[in-house]
């Protein structure tokens, strides 16, 4: 699924209001007044917390339930976090997406690092669901190999630097090049035929998928 920027902010704020909820029921203090709010020093999560506290969140639902985890940096168990200049990095996989300092998203209590921040936590929710639901750059198509009798059929994933694409340019574009200059197009971006007759391709089907799936099917195809 994905959504436009005016969508992408609807979720957010959807999600933010999900997340007070969760907060105020299972990160709050039992003598803290919920009615003064949740954020900051009224709740519990601390800086080593988050990661399991962001697990939980897709757990529940109110995040999507997806490859993104948040880990936090740490040079060694010696130093304070300020001095680590630690930061929350959100990946997808191996592949990071977006980073913000501790103390943006984690407040203090006296001497306690302690107290999700609404504002930091929020940029971390834009990331990823403007990673998540971002218009799509790529496409999976599935083609046909026909060398006389013998049929193969095979996946591809095409993936383009423009925000958005015209799936049919970049069919075209990258099929019109199969065999090099002895590929001769046939039918624009649905079938193209070596110059010397043995080989021919024919577009099956295609999809558009997202940054965040087309991460996922590039390990496969």
């Amino acid at each position: 699924m994905m959504l436009d920027l005016m969508q992408q902010r609807t979720e957010v704020e959807t999600i933010m209001e999900k997340v007070e909820s969760y907060l105020r029921e299972h990160y709050l203090d039992e003598d803290v007044d919920s009615s003064n709010g949740v954020w900051g020093e009224f709740n519990s999560v601390h800086v080593t917390h988050l990661s399991t506290f962001f697990d939980d969140l897709k757990g529940e639902g109110i995040l999507p339930n997806n490859s993104l985890f948040v880990h936090y940096t740490a040079s060694d168990d010696e130093n304070t976090f300020d001095c680590m200049a630690t930061r929350f990095v959100l990946f997808d996989g191996t592949l990071p997406l977006f980073s913000i300092a501790f103390d943006e998203v984690i407040g203090s209590r006296g001497r306690r690092l302690e107290g999700l921040l609404k504002e930091g936590f929020q940029q971390i929710i834009e990331a990823v669901v403007g990673y998540t639901y971002q218009p799509a750059k790529s496409l999976v198509v599935d083609y046909t190999i026909i060398a006389g009798e013998t049929q193969v059929t095979k996946t591809h994933l095409l993936e383009s630097d423009d925000n958005c694409i015209d799936p049919k340019e970049l069919i075209q574009a990258y099929f019109s090049d199969f065999w090099g200059e002895n590929t001769d197009c046939k039918v624009h971006a649905s079938s193209f035929n070596r110059k010397d007759g043995c080989e021919a391709v024919k577009i099956n089907s295609y999809r558009e998928v997202s940054a965040m799936e087309a991460n996922v099917l590039r390990k496969y195809i």
